[in-house]
């Protein structure tokens, strides 16, 4: 069905004319992460064809044949699930080429606190900003505020409690900084699991929350490589 409407929406369809390269320049052009749904429709405007005629079904087939094709040719990057969506990033070996030649640039990098703030939202989400400053032990307002404006964390709702106070979780630019598509993709404390029981939110839960941070750098660390990223800049 999909062949049929290109080749009546195309006046001269080649047989050289592969559709996962439409895929390939829209992920291409895109700043982010983009969702099926979305890679989709965007399909559909670029070959002129109805909306629909194109599903996220045939978007996940089509990039996987554009990965295969870029593994057997050797390209220096793939298409990546993250966020919810689909990106290009370098692999591992570009990765490496892309370090060196860029050594100068300024990154940006997250500060011991706002990693702190972070590692307990994304494990304990929805929480509120004192739960939040119990666990850690000191107010975290400001860090708050700025993980906020940069599109890390979001207000999802508000407590029951007297006052109403707001409760932070994770927003999909959250996701794409660690390489996830949902929050069910992190990493997994077993060893905190065994050794906490019940109270989620003791100020003395050190090593829950250092648990969390290592798996928060290390989820960084191996998504920068992979996408490049290069960040220095503490905030």
């Amino acid at each position: 069905m999909l062949q049929m409407l290109m080749s009546r929406s195309m006046p001269h369809p080649s047989p050289e004319f592969l559709l996962y390269r439409v895929v390939e320049a829209l992920l291409f052009a895109a700043e982010g992460p983009v969702s099926p749904r979305e890679l989709a429709l965007r399909t559909c405007l670029a070959i002129q064809v109805p909306a629909g005629a194109v599903s996220e079904q045939d978007i996940e087939c089509l990039v996987d044949e554009l990965n295969a094709e870029l593994e057997a040719t050797g390209r220096p990057y793939r298409v990546l699930r993250s966020a919810g969506g689909y990106l290009l990033a370098a692999t591992s070996e570009a990765s490496q080429w892309l370090e060196r030649a860029f050594a100068g640039r300024t990154r940006r990098r997250l500060s011991q606190a706002a990693l702190e703030v972070l590692a307990i939202v994304a494990y304990r989400q929805p929480v509120t900003r004192a739960e939040i400053d119990a666990i850690r032990g000191v107010s975290s307002a400001e860090v708050l505020q700025l993980l906020v404006e940069r599109g890390l964390l979001a207000v999802v709702g508000h407590a029951s409690a007297p006052g109403r106070p707001a409760l932070y979780g994770t927003t999909p630019q959250f996701l794409a900084l660690f390489g996830l598509s949902s929050v069910e993709e992190l990493p997994p404390l077993e060893e905190v699991e065994h050794s906490v029981q019940g109270t989620l939110f003791e100020p003395t839960q050190v090593e829950a929350l250092e648990a969390q941070l290592r798996q928060l750098r290390l989820l960084a660390q191996g998504h920068e490589s992979q996408t490049g990223a290069s960040e220095d800049t503490e905030f």
